[in-house]
């Protein structure tokens, strides 16, 4: 796995169930939407995103602050809203400038008509998440991606074993991409144990109940940064993306610069075609 195109075209395969793991902190929602947003634009197709942990408001907040940094909408000359100027702005600690102001209205206006669907129930379930994508194809006729907003938050300890739930809830998602005939992406967090070793990057042991999720999901992708564990990494600013499962594909990992303060994903030779 080369680059970050590669990594993007594992997503896109009909009927494919892939994982986004990782620690809290790591990026995992911030590339969630980034992939999201730019299936929309690249392959015109829409998303449907659950999101367990954040509001919806929350991720319109990253949704518009990423999209500042998109280069398909410099032609609105926009200025890069950082993602904590928005709350800076609500909490009435630090007034958003004219330029950030006229850039937000100009961003909601174009946010508005994408086909983006997010649902924030906290208590949402799996056949609830197949009743509204069905919802979804039946008013658009398609859907390109799905993501699921985390694992772990839809494993209601109702049994008394939580890992048994998951396991569950992967099982579901896994039938409901080939049901639906569309990816599904899950978002999972992985166990406390990385944080006890010299060398932090997740491990396929390292996933809640990892034996299952390894068995139906088709990829597997850990992401991990190092300025998080280390202040004076010489990688400030990159992200490693470790592909550690691929059904139909090469395993490997690729880094990519990532803005964690607007959730921007790129390529170190899309970085420096853009900025140098």
């Amino acid at each position: 796995m080369s680059n970050l195109s590669n990594t993007d075209n594992h997503f896109h395969n009909e009927n494919c169930c892939s994982i986004i793991a990782g620690r809290p902190s790591m990026g995992k929602t911030a590339i969630s939407l980034f992939l999201a947003l730019q299936t929309i634009l690249l392959h015109e197709l829409p998303i449907a995103i659950f999101s367990l942990e954040m509001t919806k408001k929350q991720l319109e907040y990253r949704l518009w602050s990423l999209m500042s940094q998109f280069d398909c909408y410099r032609h609105l000359n926009l200025v890069p809203i950082r993602g904590e100027r928005i709350r800076q702005h609500r909490a009435g600690l630090s007034p958003l400038t004219q330029e950030e102001m006229a850039t937000i209205v100009s961003i909601v206006k174009i946010a508005a008509e994408l086909p983006l669907y997010i649902n924030d129930n906290r208590g949402i379930t799996v056949a609830s998440i197949a009743s509204e994508c069905r919802q979804v194809l039946a008013r658009e006729g398609k859907l390109g991606l799905v993501v699921v907003d985390y694992l772990q938050m839809m494993a209601a300890d109702t049994s008394g074993n939580r890992s048994y739930e998951l396991g569950d809830v992967a099982r579901g998602l896994y039938k409901l991409a080939g049901d639906l005939n569309v990816p599904i992406l899950a978002l999972s967090q992985v166990s406390r144990a990385v944080e006890g070793r010299n060398n932090k990057r997740p491990m396929m042991s390292d996933l809640s109940q990892s034996g299952i999720l390894e068995m139906v999901a088709d990829n597997i992708i850990f992401a991990y940064r190092d300025e998080y564990y280390n202040p004076d990494s010489p990688t400030q600013g990159v992200l490693e993306l470790i592909l550690a499962k691929a059904r139909h594909g090469d395993t490997g990992t690729v880094e990519v610069l990532f803005d964690k303060s607007s959730g921007m994903v790129c390529s170190l030779a899309e970085y420096s075609y853009r900025y140098q």
